[in-house]
């Protein structure tokens, strides 16, 4: 598998968690609407990141899938 395919692995997982990381958030500040708008960005900036907060690096040295 390329990293591309990877990269937009992790995004997509960051999209489907950005949900719910916006109702919890909507419950804590007690407004669903602004929860919602600020989770799903966060949900997908943690997913754009998630390699590089993992530490999971390729390597040049190693073949492309």
């Amino acid at each position: 598998m390329s990293s591309r395919g990877s990269s937009d692995n992790h995004l997509a997982m960051g999209i489907a968690f950005g949900p719910l990381i916006g109702v919890i958030l909507g419950l804590l500040i007690d407004n669903m609407g602004l929860g919602l708008a600020f989770g799903i960005p966060i949900g997908m900036i943690i997913g754009l990141l998630w390699p590089a907060l993992s530490g999971k690096q390729r390597h040049p040295e190693d073949p492309a899938d």
